[in-house]
Formats: structure tokens, sequence, C-alpha cells
């Protein structure tokens, strides 16, 4: 059974006042674990923190964008990652969940740094960014994604 998410972005360089949230939606490896795995892997792509965003995007091609998030009713996970400009940009990240049987959404976790985020549910990740520095050294992800479910 997938777990399906959607991800929302903002302060992003490339978006537009009219828009100033983009909206994406995966079908499967929406628990923390799979986002966190995600987030990693957009993260090998280097670049600034400014550029998360279109680094989230080439990294996950299989996204689909969406005008609100209430378009994925069938979501079992809601991420907002969030740009915090200043001297040094950071990216902030909360997680909802829904409970099954239920449509009412619960904070899981955050508001948190991108980095802690990712150390939290996938241990080992990457420090490859100064936002990431408080994280501590790490192998990377996985080579292979996190099993579908």
């Amino acid at each position: 059974m997938a777990t399906r998410a959607t991800y929302s972005f903002s302060g992003f360089p490339e978006q537009s006042p009219h828009q100033p949230h983009c909206h994406l939606y995966l079908h499967h490896d929406g628990y923390p674990t799979g986002a966190a795995w995600r987030f990693a892997a957009s993260l090998r792509h280097g670049g600034a923190v400014e550029s998360f965003l279109a680094e989230f995007r080439h990294s996950q091609p299989e996204a689909v964008e969406l005008a609100s998030v209430s378009e994925a009713a069938d979501a079992d996970y809601r991420y907002s990652l969030r740009l915090q400009v200043g001297v040094h940009p950071t990216i902030v990240v909360q997680c909802w969940r829904r409970h099954p049987a239920t449509s009412s959404w619960h904070l899981r976790c955050g508001p948190v740094p991108l980095g802690v985020f990712i150390q939290r549910f996938l241990p080992g990740a990457p420090a490859e960014r100064s936002e990431l520095s408080d994280v501590g050294p790490g192998d990377g992800p996985p080579e292979t994604p996190p099993a579908r479910g």
C-alpha cells in the first residue's frame, strides 16, 4: 500500500508573489523516513539553499504539481518546507499526519531545520551544506530508496 504525501514549499526565489506556495504530490514513500530520504537526495545535487525547490523537483520527477494540498484527499502526510532568508539562509520543515479513518491532521514534528529533520528520520544522512552543519558528518542517502509501502 502506498503512503501518499504532499510537499508544500514557500519562500523560494523561483516562486512568484502571485503563487507564494508550491504544492507537490508523491504517491509513495510519504512517511517521514521516505521524506527524509527525498530531502537528502535533493541535497546530493549541491547548489545553494535557495535552489532546494528546484533540486527537489529535479530529484523527484514523478512529483505532480497541485494548485492546493486539498487536491490530494488521499494523502497520509503533509510536509511544509519554508526558506528563511538572512545571512545564513535555512530551510524549516513541519510534518503532519492524518490518522487512518479520520479527516483531521495532527502535527507530527516541527518546525525544525531541514538538517535536524533528516538526521532524526534518516540517521547518517549528509551534512553537505551549511544548513546541515549542526547534524554532523554522514555517508549520504542510501543508494536505493526505501521500500514502498
